[in-house]
């Protein structure tokens, strides 16, 4: 709690934390259609080879799925729920509408969490009953789509 407030009074730290947090989301569009591991079906590497074909790098991010999602919350209480090379294992059934997804590689939360009725008030994607979520948007779901930030010095 006491960076997030050293974090105000300073813009370029502020960047610098946003630029981190654009750089784990955008690792984080490697999606998946499996539970929060490491999806096989989806490849979660990058090649690049620079247009002259003299050089090859290859980036592995699998060493970075986990069996628990990655957690982030920023200075407005948001939470953010993210699994990389797979799919979020939180998902998102908020009780005042209805999401197009309810599952995804990037789920963000706010305000409390509701007391789940009997029967639940929510209904997931198939159609049965579910307790709902706190208020929440998926942020990321399909294929990844990767992509070099410097292709002039992609080995930074």
């Amino acid at each position: 709690a006491s960076s997030s407030s050293a974090c105000s009074s300073h813009p370029s730290v502020n960047m610098r934390v946003a630029s981190s947090l654009v750089v784990a989301f955008t690792l984080v569009a490697c999606a998946s259609a499996g539970q929060s591991h490491c999806d096989p079906s989806y490849e979660c590497a990058y090649a690049y080879t620079t247009p002259d074909g003299s050089k090859s790098y290859k980036f592995d991010f699998s060493s970075l799925c986990g069996l628990t999602d990655y957690t982030l919350t920023d200075q407005k209480g948001h939470t953010y729920y993210a699994q990389i090379c797979g799919q979020a294992q939180h998902n998102c059934l908020p009780a005042s509408w209805e999401n197009t997804y309810e599952y995804g590689v990037a789920i963000q939360m706010w305000g409390a969490t509701p007391q789940c009725k009997s029967p639940p008030s929510c209904k997931n994607k198939d159609g049965s009953a579910a307790c709902c979520t706190a208020d929440c948007q998926v942020l990321g779901t399909g294929v990844p789509k990767w992509s070099l930030i410097g292709p002039a010095n992609p080995a930074t």
